[in-house]
């Protein structure tokens, strides 16, 4: 045997495992209907399939099926902006084009929308962020993010700007800018409202992950006759640090957590409705914490999940009138279970609550202790959770971000498997 016929066969074989071990092109791998490899992140569909994002390849679960459909794919590309609507239509843009894709996946339809080209004057680095389908059913409405210098005062640097357009699906119009908000804070954005933290020094130092003061929390409201704005929060009425939006706010109900200025991490609940001329604000207990995860759920109860220094968990329930119960959890007692930490929570359709805690998915029946169901036994592995969890009502599944090196693949967990495998858990 020649030992140019060894080394081909060696190069064979060496290929071979490392797309097994999910090193190389993470496209390559073959997904199923139980994981999907090789994403960002999933995005349901109103009939019950999922979109994927991240990648070279926009794909398609189609309800029961059990393969994952190529809608598109733009070679070395990055998908890395998707959005759907009520009657399956597609958004999609990859970071390497000009244009928006837009997909009917039923009637194959596809049609290419122009990007906004040409910044408002003064503008750099001009980017598409955002994407979804307007509420009137003819456009399609684009965030394009940039900046703009700052040269007056001791600060120097570069602003960060916000653009909003609407786009005609047809194809026939340009681009049209709807209004411009610039050296903001966006705390949240939908397809109806855009909420926004104006600061109270125009400057950029109030740039994402640095120390500043607002002056004003305000939403931009879209219409069917245009654009209203509504100043929801004011430093008079609390000194704002900064806000998070929380898990389970839209456009039609905006929760956000604030965070007070000061060094006591003090922290308030703003909630608004579409349409309200004023917001709803009141002081949470306790502190800011990243850690933690929140959720508000339908009843209007404020939900989180706070981990303890000794790696217990505490289930902290805020009821709409302000009474606070909690449930204390204790840590998992398997010492070979080294992670301890929320990934993540959330609403099941019948209204009661899940949370992913370590390497265990919580359910919390009404009225009875909560039950907890090892993800690690129904894998038959222990993964690098990526605190990307997305709940699918139909059929019930949780979706289950995995990291994998440099890339991420998304595991499917019925939660029939995990009521069947749940065990008490001790509380406290």
């Amino acid at each position: 045997m020649s030992r140019t016929f060894l080394f081909l066969l060696s190069a064979v074989l060496i290929t071979g495992i490392a797309r097994a071990e999910g090193v190389g092109d993470r496209d390559a791998l073959p997904s199923s209907a139980t994981r999907l490899r090789g994403t960002s992140s999933l995005m349901p569909m109103p009939d019950g399939g999922l979109l994927s994002l991240g990648g070279s390849s926009l794909r398609l679960l189609p309800p029961g099926s059990k393969r994952w459909e190529t809608l598109h794919q733009v070679p070395k590309g990055n998908l890395y902006r998707v959005a759907v609507n009520d009657a399956g239509g597609v958004l999609a843009a990859w970071e390497s084009e000009p244009v928006v894709h837009y997909l009917l996946p039923q009637s194959k339809r596809h049609l290419t929308l122009p990007l906004p080209s040409v910044p408002p004057p003064g503008i750099s680095g001009f980017g598409l962020q955002y994407l979804a389908f307007a509420t009137n059913g003819r456009d399609a409405l684009i965030r394009m993010e940039g900046s703009t210098p700052h040269r007056t005062g001791p600060s120097r640097g570069a602003r960060r700007v916000y653009m909003v357009y609407r786009v005609p699906l047809d194809g026939t119009g340009a681009p049209e800018l709807l209004y411009m908000v610039d050296g903001a804070q966006l705390v949240q954005m939908g397809p109806r409202v855009a909420a926004y933290l104006i600061p109270t020094v125009l400057g950029p130092a109030c740039n994402e992950h640095m120390l500043c003061e607002f002056s004003s929390l305000i939403a931009y409201e879209l219409t069917a006759t245009g654009v209203t704005q509504k100043t929801l929060l004011t430093k008079e009425q609390v000194r704002m640090a900064g806000a998070r939006r929380v898990n389970g706010s839209d456009d039609d109900r905006l929760v956000l957590q604030i965070e007070a200025s000061g060094t006591r991490h003090e922290r308030g609940l703003l909630t608004w409705r579409r349409g309200d001329a004023k917001a709803d604000y009141r002081p949470l207990p306790g502190r800011i914490d990243d850690a933690n995860r929140l959720l508000v759920m339908k009843s209007g109860a404020l939900v989180e999940l706070v981990k303890l220094e000794e790696d217990a968990l505490e289930i902290r329930h805020t009821l709409p009138d302000g009474r606070q119960t909690t449930t204390r959890l204790r840590a998992p007692e398997d010492p070979d279970i080294v992670d301890s930490d929320p990934h993540g929570i959330g609403e099941r359709g019948d209204g009661t609550l899940w949370a992913h805690w370590g390497d265990y998915v919580l359910l919390f029946p009404p009225g009875k202790p909560p039950r907890a169901s090892s993800i690690v036994s129904l894998l038959g592995r222990r993964d690098d959770w990526a605190g990307v969890d997305l709940y699918v009502s139909s059929p019930e599944s949780l979706w289950i971000g995995v990291e994998i090196g440099a890339g991420r693949d998304f595991v499917r967990v019925p939660f029939a498997q995990l009521e069947k495998g749940a065990k008490p858990w001790p509380t406290e």
